[in-house]
């Protein structure tokens, strides 16, 4: 009868057959844990797309309000309700 002689890759095969490697069943161990982690990079990535998605929307709120504001001054001025001076004074403080 032949030494008993255990190998590196016998050893490993051995720990991976009797659970001490990376586990198959799905909550084993290492499966819930990169199940966890791609769960949290997917909730990273739509928090960083809706946050963009938001920050358009304001930015595009911002710039159309800004367009707007002078649109009731305008129609004043074009009624004849005001005069040049006092259309050009109010385009200032209104900082258009």
């Amino acid at each position: 009868m032949a030494p008993l002689v255990i190998t590196g890759m016998d050893m490993m095969h051995r720990m991976m057959m009797h659970g001490y490697g990376v586990p198959d069943a799905w909550w084993g161990g290492w499966a819930v844990v990169g199940t966890v982690w791609m769960l949290l990079l997917l909730a990273f990535w739509v928090l960083v797309l809706t946050g963009l998605a938001l920050l358009v929307r304001w930015l595009w709120r911002v710039t159309s309000q800004r367009a707007t504001s002078s649109t009731p001054l305008k129609a004043r001025y074009a009624k004849g309700e005001i005069s040049r001076q006092e259309f050009e004074a109010m385009k200032q403080d209104l900082a258009l």
